[in-house]
């Protein structure tokens, strides 16, 4: 139903530093959105279970602009391709983990194929 979902979404988006309604109000919305108290609880654990993984991906996939351009030299200038000692090598020069490495190579590849279509 999405009455019930606007509901629950519109508390959960407006309370993002604290995502943890107070008993009061999970009861409140266990009576209009005709849904047990456990529902809800569930709805709330399941949701800031996705904002974190959110999180995570997006903090994976930063760097800082110093690293990016370290990162785009290499790409443009020796390799669109790292291979694995490569990859471990740039991992320890930026001090990150050769899965963040390799990630944004691939991105960039990605990208760089998206633009030439």
């Amino acid at each position: 139903d999405m009455r019930k979902k606007y509901i629950l979404e519109s508390w959960f988006n407006n309370n993002l530093s604290n995502p943890y309604p107070p008993l009061g109000t999970k009861i409140e919305f266990s009576e209009e959105c005709n849904l047990t108290l456990k529902q809800i609880e569930s709805w709330f654990a399941s949701k800031r279970s996705q904002l974190k993984r959110k999180y995570e991906v997006k903090k994976l996939n930063e760097f800082s602009s110093e690293k990016k351009n370290i990162l785009r030299d290499f790409f443009l200038n020796i390799d669109q391709k790292p291979n694995k000692i490569q990859i471990k090598e740039l991992a320890e020069q930026l001090a990150t983990s050769e899965k963040k490495i390799s990630k944004w190579f691939i991105d960039q590849r990605f990208n760089q194929k998206k633009k030439n279509n």
